[in-house]
């Protein structure tokens, strides 16, 4: 997930890179998806929505989340295009500019 200009994606887009860190079977992944998303929610650097509201942000708040935590639960941790969305806030989306801006200085593009 690369917070920038983009649409919303899947809260799948958390899954996969904490799938690939440490496998997607018990407490350890769980907590890591758990952690990642509280982050980017304190950090204020997405909001989620549900996808049977689309385009209706609920927000960042620690109920979102539980919601959002819930709803994993709920499906297994493997949403697969249903449950909730994330999308960068303006915040999000400007430190996702500056990392991206960063990367094409370091690899020499302009």
């Amino acid at each position: 997930m690369m917070l920038t200009d983009d649409d919303w994606w899947g809260v799948e887009a958390v899954l996969d890179p904490a799938e690939e860190a440490v496998g997607n079977d018990g407490p350890e992944f769980e907590a890591l998806v758990r952690d990642v998303l509280d982050y980017l929610f304190r950090e204020g650097l997405v909001e989620a929505g549900h996808y049977s509201k689309l385009y209706e942000v609920e927000g960042h708040s620690p109920e979102v989340l539980e919601r959002i935590v819930a709803d994993l639960e709920d499906h297994g941790w493997e949403p697969r295009g249903e449950g909730y969305w994330v999308v960068g806030t303006e915040k999000g989306k400007a430190l996702g500019r500056e990392y991206l801006r960063q990367q094409q200085l370091s690899s020499g593009q302009d």
